[in-house]
């Protein structure tokens, strides 16, 4: 059973994250041109609306892991730091531009940044919390129970 208080904090926020999101998008038809916090606001909602699909996800019990608040505060920071910088950077991309990794600034940014380095974080955290968020026998039993019911024949 999932834990009351945070699968609810979890969907206030994927709420408010959605909020930002769409504030953002109406930015984008003012008549006087896109601002420039529509941009950031949809940098943060993003961040925001994937960290606490995250959540909602990895709660299982009334038990928190120990690494479960500082993964999703990597995530965060991770996810609205490199669409931070990647709308920081100048926008102007030359042919003579250096190179890193093998792409332009902004786009390793994107890929390394926001794609890649919560792949190799995450796992890690789900690893070292294993044990805590495996099933226990008791859980296998019921769910085993349950399917059995849902086969067997109504009488």
């Amino acid at each position: 059973m999932r834990d009351p208080r945070i699968r609810r904090y979890a969907l206030q926020l994927i709420f408010a994250a959605t909020l930002c999101i769409g504030l953002a998008y109406t930015s984008a038809f003012r008549r006087a041109g896109v601002p420039s916090w529509g941009d950031w606001l949809l940098a943060f909602g993003l961040s925001l609306l994937l960290t606490a699909t995250l959540a909602l996800g990895a709660v299982r019990s009334d038990r928190r892991p120990a690494g479960l608040v500082l993964s999703l505060m990597f995530s965060f920071v991770v996810l609205f730091g490199g669409f931070g910088l990647a709308l920081w950077l100048p926008a102007t991309e030359h042919a003579g531009m250096p190179l890193l990794l093998g792409l332009p600034p902004r786009a390793a940014i994107v890929l390394y940044g926001i794609g890649a380095l919560p792949l190799l974080v995450l796992p890690l955290v789900f690893a070292l919390t294993f044990d805590e968020l495996a099933p226990s026998d008791e859980d296998v039993r019921r769910v085993k129970e349950a399917g059995a019911r849902y086969r067997a024949p109504e009488a």
